[in-house]
């Protein structure tokens, strides 16, 4: 960690003294101190409240500096164009559903079923392989049917897994509470990633590119954070590993909906 503490620094140096580019400090700062508020206010122990408030005022700050600093870390033109901002705002709500079913089932698959750890992990390979082979034929359907098509599809089978798992229900057994609800799973997460970064770097010019497919992987990353710390303090204080993952994936599904209605909001066009 500390050498690559070392290695950032000195790269992070001489780059700016080659480009004559300077780092944007203070919204790197706002930045993480507003996210880590975020998360914490979900799920911290003590001081949640305050940590939101912090949360706020610190993330609308980053929001000012990058509108006023001349090399902003997120560029807010990237968030000008429609088909970008549905397509960033559905992944990251993908995530946070995601995040929490990787996170959550297995647990739930080693308390309900005695899984041990090994098994928990074999089981999710009907999501896993599906979403693999899927991946593969992407550039295949894009080109077929467009990258917003295959986006919109994957979002909808997305929430369709989500849903099933959640009606049918862990107590149904593996095969068919599980694994079932897995294979729409799969499905949908694997025509949703590739499509989903298309659209979030999609009409950008050369100078935001980079920056764009930086603020992709933010949304993904805080997602993934923000979703699973909100459903976990959804379910905090349930009692039973069945009850804990079905009202889990309640609140996946939740999540689902807001992914699969930024995903259509891409039809919309251009915001002016």
């Amino acid at each position: 960690m500390h050498f690559l503490i070392i290695m950032s620094v000195l790269g992070i140096t001489n780059q700016k003294a080659t480009h004559g580019t300077k780092i944007d400090w203070w919204g790197t700062i706002t930045l993480v101190i507003g996210f880590s508020g975020l998360v914490y206010s979900l799920n911290g122990s003590s001081y949640r409240l305050v940590a939101f408030i912090i949360a706020i005022v610190t993330l609308t700050i980053f929001g000012y500096i990058e509108s006023k600093v001349e090399h902003p870390l997120m560029p807010l033109v990237v968030f000008k164009d429609n088909q970008r901002i549905s397509a960033l705002i559905s992944r990251f709500f993908m995530l946070g559903a995601s995040m929490s079913y990787f996170f959550l089932m297995p647990q739930a698959l080693q308390r309900v079923f005695e899984f041990t750890p090994l098994m928990a992990s074999i089981s999710f390979l009907p999501l896993t392989v599906i979403q693999f082979i899927v991946s593969l034929y992407i550039p295949r359907l894009t080109a077929r049917f467009s990258n917003t098509s295959v986006l919109i599809s994957g979002v909808v089978v997305d929430t369709l897994g989500f849903v099933l798992g959640n009606v049918i229900g862990i107590n149904s057994g593996y095969w068919w509470g599980v694994a079932f609800p897995m294979i729409f799973l799969g499905m949908g997460q694997g025509l949703i990633i590739g499509p989903a970064t298309v659209a979030g770097v999609a009409g950008t010019s050369d100078e935001i590119a980079g920056a764009a497919s930086g603020v992709v992987n933010t949304f993904q990353q805080i997602g993934g954070a923000v979703g699973l710390a909100f459903i976990s303090a959804m379910v905090n204080g349930l009692n039973g590993a069945d009850v804990i993952i079905d009202q889990a994936q309640f609140w996946m599904v939740v999540l689902a909906i807001i992914m699969t209605v930024a995903a259509i909001n891409i039809l919309r066009g251009k915001h002016e």
